[in-house]
């Protein structure tokens, strides 16, 4: 028989009284009136427990598959030492094929950079300075190191890590820890990203921050159901930057607005009602992204629109591009 606990009267409604006042009315040993009257409480805020308990008992019912005994120590130690081996792959490739100042678009973001560390605080007025989440992160370890290739490679290094761990942690929740492996181990030897990661350049900075925007969403409805919608909003965020480090972010938003529509279908649970959510909280999170490049611009240059006027004016609309014959 199972044994419910008893609210103790300790005059704070904390969250083990509140859930133990439920259980009595739903037992039958008391009516939501009743138990108002003897508590002072309101039968609104009874009824607002117990749907918040009914609804957090529902998701903790919705994956099917019993819960799993956890890992040995001995296979905890096995998958610390493979994680750190593949970690060790990760650096050992970017060190062996550094690049850092590379001589193709890389001297413009490394200008910004170093502009912006020696205090020249201005809005670039052309298309790779907008892409401000490339360089503008340089600037503080060319403050603190100097004009060195290792203060160069920081930033792309960092979000190159970013994205491994990422990709494991996501490809772990998701497929087991094994493939979580796989996935650090195909991340880490990537060439593309063994190339670029060393370099101030978009590709790699920007696969990292991808590659976490979709871990942040598979953790929202992989883990605790009341970390949901923080998770979710971080993947917005994590997206939004994206766009702040190459101007292509509305390309790649579908790809995390998909991951949003696809886990939460998984979920199981008011799958209608968790994709909308899920939607509205990605979007709004990566329109706020957007929202403060624009308050910046206009604190730095007095046009909210700045980027939106950059290209035009580089690239013009599709009106002005002159019909061929």
């Amino acid at each position: 028989m199972l044994v419910l606990p008893k609210a103790p009267d300790t005059g704070h409604w904390t969250p083990q009284r509140r859930s133990a006042l439920v259980l009595r009315i739903i037992r039958g040993e008391t009516s939501v009136a009743e138990a108002a009257r003897a508590h002072g409480l309101t039968p609104s805020e009874i009824d607002d427990w117990q749907r918040r308990f009914v609804r957090g008992a529902t998701d903790a019912l919705c994956d099917d598959r019993p819960a799993a005994a956890g890992p040995s120590v001995r296979a905890n130690w096995r998958f610390g030492v493979v994680f750190l081996a593949i970690l060790a792959i990760w650096l050992g490739f970017r060190v062996a094929y550094w690049n850092g100042y590379y001589v193709e678009d890389a001297p413009g973001y490394v200008t910004d950079a170093i502009y912006l560390a020696l205090g020249n605080y201005h809005a670039r007025d052309y298309i790779t300075g907008l892409n401000v989440g490339t360089y503008v992160p340089v600037a503080l370890p060319l403050k603190l190191l100097g004009k060195s290739e290792v203060a160069l490679g920081v930033w792309p290094l960092f979000c190159s890590l970013v994205g491994v761990l990422s990709l494991a942690g996501a490809a772990g929740m998701l497929f087991g820890r094994r493939f979580g492996l796989l996935a650090a181990l195909l991340y880490a030897t990537y060439p593309g990203d063994v190339f670029f990661s060393t370099v101030v350049m978009p590709d790699a900075i920007q696969a990292g921050w991808l590659a976490l925007s979709v871990f942040l969403v598979v953790f929202g409805y992989a883990g605790a159901p009341r970390w949901t919608s923080w998770s979710v909003a971080g993947g917005g965020i994590a997206m939004g930057v994206c766009n702040l480090i190459r101007g292509n972010g509305p390309i790649l938003l579908p790809v995390g607005l998909c991951a949003v529509v696809v886990f939460a279908w998984l979920r199981r649970c008011e799958r209608v009602r968790a994709i909308i959510n899920g939607t509205v909280v990605y979007l709004t999170a990566w329109v706020i992204v957007q929202i403060g490049e624009g308050v910046a611009y206009l604190w730095a240059d007095g046009d909210v629109l700045h980027r939106f006027h950059v290209v035009n004016r580089h690239y013009g609309t599709v009106q002005s591009i002159p019909s061929g014959g």
